[in-house]
């Protein structure tokens, strides 16, 4: 057989999905009929000694069978993560009828080869909040991007990460939905998620348990934090940006206190406690304090009755 003129990366070639049976005879007959091949994609990047096969995959046997001519085209990358990326996208533009767990492994993927790491001192607190900020907005741009929120693509990278580590059957298993697995279940390691009756229980800033409608609430308070976070990385560019040469007309301090009244904005009207009222229990009249969500913040928790002795007693 004659040697082809370009690589075929195992890596890049678990990124994609294998034809079914039926898939694969469609194509042959396809070709057969036409006698047409579409272009394969083969990348290039520099230090790479020879092209590497990023698309046509599927094609390429089905001519070496028929002794056809197997054409491609050329991209020049900046580097093997640009390929692979381009891969990633290529699949998500191009394949239809990609599986829930297919669409979720490659917005992970994306995710996980956007989010690039930075360089300089990485330890100091300043350039820690200012790394969350740029991971923050890699994830909000990739769900903006695919029509998702920014925690499920945090999720989707997660999975991915555990996908990637499967052995190829299972892998294609699981993407394909033929596994019975949730994407919960893999990126736990396979590992069943404990059912709501069972989970841990969770409770407010003063110890009551959290009611099951209104676990999400509390749980999203990591994002407020996430997001508070980002604000300070904000102030420290700010400061960096009025400090610098065309920063004279900037008004730092009006800017800083801004953007700290609206971290503390955030921050003050986070879930902490169970409504004291309605206890977290849904009654026949919606509870005019936390309107059946089963959550309030300190500040309206302390201006309950009892509670405020209470929060000035500890």
């Amino acid at each position: 057989m004659t040697k082809l003129p370009f690589d075929i990366d195992p890596e890049i070639a678990c990124l994609l999905p294998s034809h079914t049976d039926e898939q694969k005879e469609s194509l042959r007959a396809e070709i057969a009929e036409h006698m047409h091949v579409d272009p394969g994609v083969v990348g290039t990047w520099p230090c790479l000694d020879r092209p590497v096969l990023l698309d046509g995959h599927g094609r390429l046997p089905i001519c070496q069978a028929e002794h056809l001519i197997f054409p491609t085209r050329t991209i020049k990358f900046e580097n093997r993560e640009a390929a692979v990326l381009w891969v990633v996208k290529n699949q998500m533009k191009n394949r239809r009828n990609l599986t829930d767990a297919q669409q979720a492994y490659y917005r992970g993927e994306q995710f996980l080869l956007e989010k690039k790491p930075h360089g300089g001192d990485r330890k100091g607190e300043k350039s820690k909040v200012q790394n969350e900020l740029l991971i923050g907005e890699t994830a909000k741009r990739i769900a903006e991007e695919h029509g998702v929120s920014a925690a499920t693509i945090r999720r989707d990278a997660e999975f991915a990460k555990a996908v990637d580590t499967l052995p190829p059957k299972e892998k294609e298993e699981v993407l394909s939905g033929k596994s019975g697995k949730s994407k919960e279940e893999v990126a736990s390691k396979g590992k069943p998620t404990k059912p709501p009756a069972a989970a841990e229980a969770v409770t407010d800033a003063e110890g009551v348990e959290v009611p099951e409608h209104a676990r999400l609430a509390f749980a999203a308070t990591k994002e407020i934090n996430a997001v508070c976070k980002q604000i300070d990385a904000i102030i420290l560019s700010v400061e960096e940006i009025s400090n610098g040469p065309g920063g004279r007309l900037i008004r730092f301090d009006s800017v800083k206190q801004q953007l700290k009244d609206a971290k503390g904005n955030l921050w003050a009207n986070r879930p902490t406690h169970v409504c004291p009222y309605c206890h977290g229990k849904k009654g026949k009249k919606p509870c005019e304090c936390c309107k059946d969500q089963g959550w309030t913040a300190k500040h309206i928790w302390h201006q309950t009755p009892g509670n405020n002795e209470k929060a000035k007693r500890a």
